[in-house]
């Protein structure tokens, strides 16, 4: 009786921590203090990267709205195929990625996928 007690605790606790990660926004702060290429990196205090394919549909609306929901930062595109080394010491898995810099081009936030840019920024729907 106890066995089972404690392989449906078990199994209870598992199913909630993958329930919990499913629910979190796929942001990824591992790349936190990375740097990225200077060519890359605005005149402004951020810098906005959209890392993009030439098929995301949601690359040009996000790149939009950080735009317009942070005029006073540089915002940039870059293709995944041009940036390749870059894009994949930053993890970058997902199109849109976007990845904020400083002046410096150090990294501290990277946001994969639409639904996590527009989930942490609180952008409109990206259709």
């Amino acid at each position: 009786m106890l066995t089972r007690l404690v392989v449906v605790a078990v199994l209870a606790a598992v199913v909630a921590v993958v329930a919990w990660r499913a629910r979190r926004p796929a942001d990824t702060t591992d790349a936190a203090g990375r740097r990225v290429p200077s060519e890359l990196v605005g005149d402004t205090d951020r810098t906005w990267i959209v890392f993009s394919t030439p098929f995301c549909a949601t690359c040009g609306p996000v790149e939009e709205q950080l735009r317009q929901r942070f005029p006073e930062h540089d915002v940039r595109r870059a293709d995944v195929e041009q940036w390749a080394a870059t894009a994949i010491d930053l993890g970058v898995r997902r199109a849109p990625t976007v990845v904020r810099v400083d002046r410096a081009g150090s990294v501290d936030l990277v946001l994969a996928g639409p639904d996590a840019v527009r989930g942490h920024l609180g952008l409109a729907a990206l259709t």
